[in-house]
């Protein structure tokens, strides 16, 4: 029977000022030379510099309206964001077809409670009765249109639920 080894004992210094529990291992070489050798330090990469550059959009619906066109390879650059929902809908309309279908679960009451759902997914999923259309239940989910269709889709993908009509 083979003997354990001892762990391995490294340098270690506890940063006081910080009040830590966790201490920080010291290199055994000189950062700072090895930055300036390397030049990372005297360049910052491309990347760097284009975001220095980009402005910053803190405005919810034109992060809503970026992150919607991101989505979607398909949507022109420049649209405003009625425009964009609009090309969100035909996406989701063509991918799930008409919104006068009606979504039903098919899946078992104890198999449903064992699936990895988000609180998101599980209330859209808690709409779906088998009398509801598409339609019906993005106009009482209450969520945005994109993100009620996002979450049917992935239902439908994840064969949760089934559309008929």
């Amino acid at each position: 029977m083979r003997k354990p080894e001892p762990p391995l004992s490294l340098d270690l210094e506890v940063d006081e000022e910080t009040e830590s529990e966790r201490p920080t291992v010291v290199p055994q070489y000189d950062v700072e030379a090895f930055a300036r050798e390397s030049g990372v330090a005297s360049s910052p990469p491309a990347t760097v510099k284009y975001r220095e550059q980009m402005a910053t959009v803190t405005d919810p619906l034109e992060l809503e309206a970026a992150r919607i066109v991101s989505t979607f390879s398909s949507l022109p650059p420049a649209m405003g964001s009625a425009e964009v929902e609009g090309a969100v809908l035909a996406e989701y309309e063509a991918r799930l077809g008409s919104f006068a279908r009606i979504p039903t679960v098919t899946v078992d009451a104890l198999s449903l409670s064992k699936l990895p759902l988000d609180q998101r997914a599980g209330f859209v999923l808690a709409l779906i009765d088998g009398t509801l259309n598409i339609e019906q239940i993005l106009d009482v989910s209450g969520l945005p249109a994109p993100d009620t269709l996002g979450i049917l889709q992935d239902l439908c993908e994840r064969k949760i639920v089934t559309l008929r009509g």
